[in-house]
């Protein structure tokens, strides 16, 4: 599955959505700003990939 991550970036925050290729939204979520921001992307991104989902 393609998952297409759009991100409005703030100063401090981002607000990320997923969707899906028929434009379905998988997630969305304010993230911080920084490594643990960063982290939390890799994993909300992750929950939506065929490996994670084949496990």
């Amino acid at each position: 599955m393609t998952v297409f991550v759009g991100n409005d970036w703030a100063e401090e925050h981002h607000d990320v959505h997923l969707m899906n290729d028929d434009g379905d939204q998988l997630a969305a979520r304010r993230l911080p700003e920084g490594l643990d921001g960063v982290a939390r992307l890799h994993a909300m991104i992750a929950e939506h990939t065929d490996d994670h989902l084949m496990s």
